[in-house]
């Protein structure tokens, strides 16, 4: 079995140009036909995935400060006042949510540094205002970011299931260098230091909104699942119902089963296994990282708890790792009882 799992997880990529859920389906057909013993039916899967929360579930709401709490002419100096000024005209006031985080941003650093300089004039009492205020944002900050990430259109988008599986060659590049950005910028904000790019901001956020990327590995990871379970039931009913073979001797089932894992498992879906796993460990790790940043409404918690985080016990990577171990027990089982082995196959890829 150790041999079948490591073929399993460390295969190059070699799935070509074969949609995914054709192969998928045609391994397991070819299981199912060479068994005699079909556990499921190629395609006939009910998803156990749920779908991405509703906006109106996971936008939190935010203090907007408004020109009534500050005495502009006294914040001039601060930078302040224009900042204001643009936030309370008629395109500040709609805002998308990746606008409205680089305006808290820069607010916060601008408090910030004005707070230090009223703190050597004579104005107490805006003094501490604007410690109040700084106060205020610092709490908000977060419920920015949150609005403008997991909140918002892109990662919506993002975790739509509204797509087809992850293609065999696709590479998640441009969805995780914007999911690192991200994961760098949260605890920066409010920083003087951070000069936020908006447009290299916007082009993160349209990566994830125009990839699709994470529905695409849930749906892969959900096939994947599917179909090894599928192939290792077929196996398991066969292996229950008589031998295959007897003193270790391959018989001519068994040889078309060898066949069957030799060059349509081992060279064909195993690959792809391959890279949907090393795909899905580096993407689910980074969101993973982003979401702890930030406290999320319930909504958000279930979804996450459910779908997301890597270590729970029903969710789909849990599932994608035990069918993994599953099949390949399966299979080892039938070489076992066929004096076969899944060695030569290795040294073949």
């Amino acid at each position: 079995m150790r041999i079948i799992l490591l073929l399993g997880l460390l295969a190059v990529i070699g799935c070509g140009d074969d949609n995914a859920r054709e192969l998928l389906d045609d391994y397991l057909a070819r299981v199912n036909n060479a068994t005699g013993t079909p556990a499921v039916a190629p395609g006939a899967f009910p998803t156990a995935l749920v779908p991405y929360p509703r906006p109106r579930d996971l936008r939190v709401p935010q203090q907007d400060l408004r020109i009534g709490l500050l005495d502009l002419v006294s914040l001039e100096h601060c930078g302040l006042a224009e900042l204001v000024s643009a936030r309370n005209s008629g395109l500040g006031k709609v805002m998308t949510p990746s606008q409205r985080l680089i305006y808290e941003h820069r607010f916060l650093a601008l408090a910030r540094t004005c707070v230090d300089t009223l703190a050597r004039g004579d104005d107490r009492e805006l003094h501490q205002l604007m410690r109040e205020v700084v106060a205020t944002k610092e709490r908000d900050i977060g419920r920015a970011f949150w609005n403008a990430t997991f909140a918002g259109p892109e990662f919506a988008d993002q975790f739509s299931l509204a797509t087809a599986l992850l293609p065999a060659e696709a590479s998640g590049g441009a969805t995780e260098e914007a999911l690192r950005y991200l994961v760098g910028l949260r605890p920066r904000l409010g920083q003087a230091d951070l000069i936020i790019d908006s447009q290299q901001l916007e082009g993160y956020f349209h990566a994830l909104q125009d990839r699709r990327y994470g529905g695409q590995l849930l749906h892969a990871l959900e096939a994947l699942t599917r179909t090894l379970d599928g192939a290792a039931g077929a196996l398991e009913q066969r292996l229950e119902q008589r031998a295959v073979c007897l003193n270790s001797r391959p018989t001519p089932d068994a040889r078309v089963l060898h066949t069957v894992f030799g060059k349509f498992y081992a060279g064909r879906v195993q690959p792809y296994l391959a890279h949907v796993h090393r795909q899905s460990q580096t993407y689910f790790a980074l969101i993973d990282r982003l979401a702890e940043t930030t406290d999320a409404p319930g909504a958000f918690a279930a979804y996450r708890e459910a779908q997301l985080r890597p270590d729970t016990p029903h969710g789909p990577q849990a599932r994608f790792a035990a069918a993994i171990q599953r099949h390949a027990a399966a299979w080892q089982r039938l070489f076992d009882q066929c004096g076969l082995s899944a060695a030569p196959l290795a040294s073949a890829q």
